[in-house]
């Protein structure tokens, strides 16, 4: 099928069934969307994960194997709709907080050794922010549901401050 037909075949399989409080036949279209999530089209990936993040409510190997995945895609679509469905799951989550740090990891070295250098000065939380150590996340990363600050907070919580 072309991509359009895929388009609305993932909307169908997730959107539907989700919005009519069919959670259980929207649970069993996360495979097929799994599989999308690999399509040759960054438009059907990018459904593909927009759909996974309506309908994916507990992280399993697969799910978060291919949200890792998903995250490092070149397509912005794509890694929105998988920080999307890891937000559903819930950043608290260990493995879906790994694969939000290891997902900015090109990011990461330098906010944690600013953070680093911040917290052993004695600055607190907002004051690190305030320094925006993660300016340069806000060019990839900045347009989804997790802000260059909370992304500071992550780095800052990891380090151990309080």
């Amino acid at each position: 099928p072309d991509e359009e037909v895929l388009r609305r075949m993932i909307m169908a399989l997730a959107g539907l069934n989700a919005s009519r409080g069919r959670e259980k036949d929207s649970a069993a279209a996360v495979p097929e969307l799994l599989v999308l999530l690999g399509h040759e089209s960054g438009m059907v990936r990018t459904e593909a994960a927009r759909g996974l993040s309506r309908i994916v409510k507990e992280p399993s190997p697969e799910v978060l194997a291919a949200l890792s995945i998903a995250l490092r895609d070149p397509v912005a679509g794509v890694r929105q709709g998988a920080l999307d469905a890891i937000s559903r799951i819930g950043p608290k989550d260990p493995a879906c907080l790994k694969l939000l740090l290891d997902a900015f990891a090109d990011e990461s070295p330098h906010v944690r050794a600013t953070v680093a250098r911040e917290m052993a000065a004695g600055k607190d939380l907002a004051a690190v922010q305030a320094a925006n150590p993660a300016a340069a996340f806000n060019e990839k990363w900045g347009q989804a549901w997790l802000t260059s600050d909370q992304f500071v907070e992550l780095v800052y919580d990891s380090l151990g401050g309080q």
